[in-house]
């Protein structure tokens, strides 16, 4: 098992210490703890790298569909003025309703 290198140098000492004492079951019990323990860190952390990138990524298409609604309905609203060129006025400004006067429209 120590002539190849398919198997990691700790899980190799502990299978040697392991069959001089006699209790290789319990041995090999700890090193598939102390492997899965490690799987898991190393799991938790790809998570942690991933879920930024995910968030902002959903973000950037919710922000995307929102824009495009939204240019949408400035676009049909647009059509649907009798004029396209300008935007109908109010009658009040806020200059003007300081003053106490009120445009006509």
């Amino acid at each position: 098992m120590g002539k190849r290198h398919i198997f990691l140098p700790l899980m190799v000492q502990m299978v040697n210490v392991g069959e001089k004492t006699g209790n290789l079951g319990s041995t090999l019990s700890t090193v598939a703890d102390s492997f899965e323990m490690e799987a898991d860190d190393k799991t938790s952390a790809a998570i942690g790298l991933i879920q930024p990138a995910l968030t902002i990524g959903i973000a950037v298409v919710v922000g995307f569909i929102a824009v495009a609604m939204l240019s949408t309905m400035y676009g049909i609203t647009a059509s649907l003025m009798p004029n396209n060129n300008q935007m109908p006025r109010a009658g009040l400004s806020l200059a003007n309703l300081l003053k106490g006067k009120v445009d006509e429209v």
